[in-house]
């Protein structure tokens, strides 16, 4: 194009169908006439009018009727409402349109305010609720920042929603879950410990089923010995706030005081003691022979004088149990048949006991007949002479021959008692007490004590059976009534009691034979049952076991002086 052109547009249309026309000495030869309109004219009606010459187009191109002058409706005309033009199209300046590049700037619209996308949440419930929901919910909080970052706040909320609610789903099952096992860990797991199993050794039956005995890998440890105190875990659920157990002679009673006294070790309980020197004559007995519980009587290190356990011997009196055991207290003990209980008596302190002595080298043949001429004045001092009735509580003053005096003493324990065993029933009154404290088959594991002595009256005829039913007439009593009572209890609770005795009698089974093994590394472990969670038994529990009350007495002076 050659300098010096000029370009005119018409200032009354500017920016509008308009092509600019070109002036000067050389104007386009082929444009000429062609989409250029003349001056611009309003005419009646609003429309514009091509002045007179111009109703005809150039040769060549089509033409347009004649008479009519006027363009067709929007042709030539500014629609309505553009009657200003937008920034950047032109402006007037001095009668001349002044074509501009000033584009408008870029306009912001505030977008809906963003809600919570719900990933902080989604996450942690992942971590401590459900994680499969909670997988679930991140990706949804995911999409929902994304749909937020993108500009969808309607795409990024519905994503949102379902973070939303797929972590509080998860949170719910996290919680119904811990509420779950924290219900079946106080009531069934109590005392489940899991362990690292390894398994050796070549298949036995264990519980009845063909099974492989699981030991696990500890840390070289050996029996229980001085003051190496085993460190159990401590977790009891309370029956009762504390357990009295009235201790007779020749019935058992050291077998239960040590399962007392292990019971008391494993879960951290406060035993008291008898506050006598280490050695000292019947340093196992609170006070002096026939003597009730007296408060300066018991070994307190901490001086609160407040006990969970008392297991050893000491004369029965309510009211003053009651001065010391102010809390709910689980009281019980144990007698047995009392011919059984004599001969007991005999064959133990036979070599040791005096009037025993006296009365075994008087004769071989009718012992018990002489038993009165023998025996001593004070009733505590004799092992032969109604000994149950006397531990228990009845007055000396008063004759254990005389049954009326005995049934109302009778009347009086099964108030202050919570429950008697039976020594010929022993299992099966342990299992009671088992359910009746809320305990496990690891807590009322034994070993036979004080058992094994010299036979010094080995068999008893019908006569001597008769002399000492005779002489011990108020135990008689005592024993017949309770041993009733609990053959009653047994039959209360039909097939289940037996069935759940058989079973602990295969597991005590399984722990004597696990304790004679020369295995000090290792633990047992023993099955759950539908009356046990199961249990891990570790190598030096065995000496703890096997422990009698004398040493474990012992025992309980160091731990309490900790």
């Amino acid at each position: 194009m050659a300098s010096g052109n000029k370009y005119e547009v018409d200032p009354s249309n500017a920016g509008y169908d308009q092509t600019p026309k070109q002036t000067g000495p050389n104007p386009n030869p082929y444009n000429a006439g062609y989409n250029q309109p003349p001056p611009y004219v309003q005419q009646p009606g609003g429309y514009a009018q091509h002045p007179t010459g111009y109703a005809q187009h150039p040769t060549g191109y089509a033409q347009q009727p004649t008479g009519d002058a006027q363009q067709p409706t929007g042709y030539a005309q500014q629609p309505t409402g553009y009657a200003q033009q937008p920034a950047g199209y032109g402006h007037h300046t001095n009668n001349t349109v002044v074509v501009t590049n000033n584009a408008p700037g870029p306009v912001f619209i505030a977008a809906p305010p963003r809600g919570s996308d719900w990933l902080v949440p989604a996450i942690l419930s992942t971590f401590f609720c459900c994680p499969i929901v909670g997988i679930c919910a991140i990706v949804a909080a995911v999409n929902a920042r994304s749909n937020y970052d993108c500009g969808d706040v309607s795409g990024g909320r519905s994503s949102a929603a379902w973070a939303k609610g797929l972590t509080l789903t998860s949170i719910g099952i996290g919680v119904a879950f811990f509420i779950i096992l924290i219900i079946l860990y106080a009531t069934t797991w109590g005392h489940l410990y899991f362990h690292l199993q390894i398994t050796r050794g070549s298949p036995v039956h264990l519980l009845g089923q063909p099974q492989v005995i699981s030991f696990i890998l500890l840390c070289n440890g050996k029996a229980a010995q001085g003051n190496d105190f085993l460190n159990f875990p401590h977790t009891y659920k309370r029956a009762y706030d504390a357990i009295v157990f009235l201790k007779t002679h020749k019935t058992g009673g050291s077998t239960i005081t040590n399962v007392l006294q292990r019971f008391a070790e494993y879960h951290d309980l406060k035993v008291a003691l008898p506050n006598k020197t280490f050695g000292q004559l019947r340093y196992n007995y609170f006070g002096d022979v026939g003597e009730a519980l007296l408060r300066d009587q018991i070994y307190d290190s901490h001086g609160n004088m407040t006990f969970d356990i008392l297991c050893n011997h000491v004369i029965f009196s309510a009211a003053a149990f009651r001065k010391v055991f102010k809390r709910k207290t689980f009281y019980f003990t144990i007698i047995r048949d009392p011919v059984t209980n004599v001969l007991s008596a005999v064959n133990y302190f036979g070599l040791t006991d005096g009037y025993i002595q006296s009365l075994l080298m008087k004769t071989n043949t009718s012992v018990f007949k002489y038993l009165p001429r023998y025996e001593p004045k004070n009733v505590y001092l004799s092992f032969t002479n109604n000994r149950q009735l006397f531990d228990l509580g009845f007055p000396p003053w008063k004759s254990p021959r005389n049954l009326i005096n005995v049934r109302q003493f009778i009347r009086e324990l099964e108030n202050n008692l919570q429950f008697v065993m039976i020594m010929e029933y022993f299992d099966e009154s342990l299992i009671i007490v088992k359910r009746l404290l809320n305990w496990t088959f690891k807590d009322i594991l034994y070993f036979p004590q004080n058992k094994g002595r010299e036979n010094l009256v080995a068999n008893l005829t019908d006569g001597d059976k008769g002399d000492i039913i005779n002489w011990n007439r108020g135990d008689g009593v005592l024993y017949s009534h309770f041993l009733q009572r609990l053959l009653k209890e047994i039959n209360k609770n039909g097939p289940g009691l037996k069935d759940e005795v058989s079973v602990f009698r295969q597991i005590l089974r399984k722990v004597w034979d696990f304790c004679d093994l020369d295995e000090q590394d290792v633990s047992l472990a023993i099955d759950r049952t539908l009356w046990d969670p199961g249990f891990m038994y570790r190598y030096d529990e065995c000496g703890l076991l096997r422990l009698n009350e004398l040493q474990y007495l012992e025992r309980l002076y160091k731990y309490a002086n900790r």
